[in-house]
């Protein structure tokens, strides 16, 4: 990356720590980009005091509907708040 680029992923992602706010840490996958490759099978199987909001609502309707996948709940690479803000 170069210039204006480089500045802000510096300024605005590197080194932060984030969370997701809707989905737990106890879903047992190591990484959200793992979350997102999960199958609808795999989604309502999950312990659903792991979700909160919304993504509790679309976990309750996993089993359901199959087109449901982990990239209904996470619906691109942009995570949505930074930890201790």
């Amino acid at each position: 990356m170069e210039d204006d680029a480089r500045d802000w992923y510096e300024s605005k992602i590197k080194g932060k720590n984030w969370e997701l706010q809707n989905i737990l840490d106890g879903v047992g996958v190591a990484t959200i980009r793992l979350f997102r490759a999960m199958n609808n099978g795999t989604i309502a199987s999950l312990n659903a005091n792991q979700f909160r909001g919304q993504a509790h609502i679309l976990h309750g309707n996993a089993g359901v509907v199959n087109t449901i996948t982990g990239q209904s709940f996470i619906l691109d690479e942009t995570y949505r708040k930074k930890i201790g803000r």
